[in-house]
């Protein structure tokens, strides 16, 4: 499998696009490549547009934009589009303290309010049908599962996009509370990653940090 990883800045927006394909389907790193440097330029063209948007819209809009490119590119090569499956996180803010967030299948978001300080979380991993499994591309009803999250501070933020591979080091689930935060208070992105060097994920893993500050 392939992950893809793009951050960009554009007109005081910046995106993050995280993409996880799937090893058990045989183009899901293909999925991923594809999908992450569309996606970052769409939300970043129309980022107060989607923020602004109802948000059932902007999700069957995601919806679109990825149906259309996976089943342009299955055709055109001969593959099943179900084997173009892969996981989607997507996070945006602009300096106005707003901030988007789309996310389909597992891997995390969190916010982190103050530098230095633990974190909350977001959007957390979903399963499939086992604890094994996980909703991908083209292989579930991508409306139903893709997540989208709007957000607003008028202090500095940051929000963590991380796929899977280091995501049970980070969050675990406790019953009536939800999804929780167990990884470290940390000031900089350094910090966070030596914590992570340190635990030694049993898998890869992309990380990106965006930060708002209105």
């Amino acid at each position: 499998f392939a992950a893809a990883k793009l951050l960009a800045k554009k007109e005081g927006i910046s995106v993050a696009v995280l993409a996880d394909g799937a090893g058990c389907f045989d183009a899901g790193g293909v999925a991923a490549r594809l999908l992450v440097p569309e996606i970052v330029e769409w939300m970043s063209s129309n980022f107060l547009e989607l923020y602004y948007c109802d948000g059932a819209i902007v999700r069957k809009r995601l919806v679109y934009l990825i149906t259309k490119l996976l089943r342009g590119y299955s055709e055109k090569h001969n593959l099943d589009s179900s084997d173009l499956a892969c996981t989607l996180i997507a996070v945006a803010v602009d300096s106005q303290g707003r901030g988007i967030a789309f996310h389909l299948g597992d891997g995390i978001i969190l916010r982190q309010r103050d530098q230095g300080t633990c974190c909350s979380v977001i959007s957390s991993p979903e399963n499939g049908l086992t604890t094994s499994t996980t909703y991908l591309t083209m292989n579930c009803n991508m409306f139903e599962h893709c997540r989208f999250y709007r957000l607003q501070e008028t202090t500095p933020y940051r929000l963590i996009a991380m796929t899977d591979g280091a995501a049970a080091h980070l969050v675990e689930q406790r019953g009536r509370d939800g999804w929780v935060y167990i990884g470290p208070c940390f000031g900089d992105t350094d910090s966070l990653l030596k914590y992570l060097e340190g635990i030694d994920p049993s898998d890869d893993y992309s990380l990106a940090i965006l930060k708002s500050c209105p």
